[in-house]
């Protein structure tokens, strides 16, 4: 973790529990933009919450820049944060619909009622 928190995205993928889930990183990523616990930049990301408690005093400076319009943008939709009064409003047309598929199989799927 550097001293504003930011860790990359390719060390998180490289533990244990997650290389137990996926190995792709890039699934990785785009879990981590669904979350509203996580901010994202570029191949950096950090919590949205608290994360000054556990930077080291010894932590290596921040080379993640800090708020930039884009970044703003992405934290808007996400509550407690509001956009910048002069960024641009991003197209409904250019995002992109996220569709889940679930197979034949999927009674059985894990279900909070069904232990792992």
């Amino acid at each position: 973790m550097d001293s504003k928190g930011w860790v990359r995205i390719d060390v998180l993928a490289s533990f244990k529990r997650v290389q137990s889930k996926t190995m792709d990183v890039n699934l990785v990523r785009d879990v981590l933009q669904l979350s509203d616990y996580a901010e994202i930049r570029g191949d950096w990301v950090r919590s949205t919450d608290g994360w000054e408690k556990f930077v080291l005093p010894t932590a290596k400076l921040s080379v993640v820049e800090t708020e930039t319009p884009q970044s703003l943008l992405l934290q808007a939709d996400k509550p407690g944060h509001a956009a910048i009064d002069d960024a641009e409003d991003v197209d409904d047309e250019d995002e992109e619909d996220v569709v889940f598929v679930m197979g034949r199989d999927a009674h059985h799927a894990w279900s909070p009622e069904r232990p792992r």
